[in-house]
């Protein structure tokens, strides 16, 4: 194995979505990341494969990930290999509080005296500064800004390289009954069914909203291919539920919302090899980028623009 990794990711499977959107928003930032899913070979110990990687030294720094469910089993026997390897050599290793970590969740006592990065508010842009600060050394030139919680009134173009906040009005979804849920505060009507196309490359899912048509993911409408399309960020964003962070919650008529990232129709206007997400996890969203070639979960929208 030659290849050198920036970061392992030790993470509890449990953590699996947002750890690989984690890994996803390092990799768009320029670094090599070690996870499980993308590296190890089906059909080879996975156990053998881990000994390599760690031991081996082709890691530069150990990230622990921890979120609600604490560190896992085999988690953990990751974890006493990489501090070992911090006595013997070094080895950084950093440890992370994820979106969900509960405030009082008890730790290994070892990582205890290491600084952590908290990203439990969300993956913003200002934790993945702080946590590439520690894998790289480089601290980043000025301090992150969040985005503004104040809501701009000016909608956002297509090219748009920062998502606009839109806050909540009352009331909000009324369901159609056929397959179409309509956003009373912006006038869209959304497709019902979350999880219809499951998850797609960005230009894969912009075709499949374009050939939508009745018939299809419990459609009942009489739409015709043409009349649905991938939202943008903004569209896509405006379905948060303010007050407390939530794609949707028990009341609203959709089905099938996933705990996973959505795309949008919006290509980030300093990188066009990505475009915008909004990703779904408890009671965290946030808006972030991904690599066109990577796999988000689709949810068509009409009408507007």
């Amino acid at each position: 194995m030659a290849d050198k990794f920036d970061v392992f990711l030790c993470h509890n499977s449990q953590d699996k979505p947002v750890v690989r959107t984690l890994a996803e928003s390092l990799q768009n930032r320029g670094l090599k990341v070690w996870l499980d899913e993308w590296e190890l070979i089906p059909g080879r110990r996975w156990q053998d494969e881990l000994e390599k990687v760690i031991e081996g030294g082709h890691v530069r720094t150990a990230a622990v990930l921890v979120g609600p469910d604490g560190v896992g089993p085999w988690q953990n026997m990751e974890l006493r290999v990489f501090l070992d390897e911090f006595v013997r050599c070094g080895l950084p290793v950093i440890p992370v509080l994820l979106p969900e970590a509960p405030s009082g969740l008890k730790l290994p006592v070892f990582l205890r005296s290491f600084t952590w990065v908290d990203l439990r508010p969300s993956l913003s842009d200002n934790g993945l500064d702080r946590l590439i600060w520690g894998i790289t050394g480089r601290k980043p030139a000025s301090p992150p800004l969040d985005p503004p919680k104040e809501p701009d009134p000016v909608p956002a173009r297509a090219d748009s390289t920062q998502p606009e906040e839109i806050f909540e009005t009352s009331p909000r979804f009324t369901d159609n009954g056929n397959g179409t849920v309509t956003d009373l505060k912006t006038g869209l009507i959304w497709l019902k069914k979350a999880d219809c196309f499951g998850r797609l490359k960005w230009g894969d899912a912009i075709t499949a909203c374009q050939n939508l048509s009745d018939g299809q993911c419990g459609l009942k409408d009489g739409s015709k291919a043409g009349d649905w399309r991938l939202p943008t960020i903004d569209e896509l964003k405006s379905l948060v539920h303010d007050d407390d962070g939530h794609f949707s919650r028990p009341g609203d008529p959709f089905v099938g919302v996933q705990s996973d990232h959505y795309w949008s129709s919006t290509t980030n206007a300093h990188n066009t090899s990505v475009a915008w997400i909004v990703f779904m996890i408890g009671d965290h969203s946030h808006a972030s980028s991904l690599n066109k070639t990577y796999y988000g979960y689709v949810w068509a929208v009409r009408g507007g623009k």
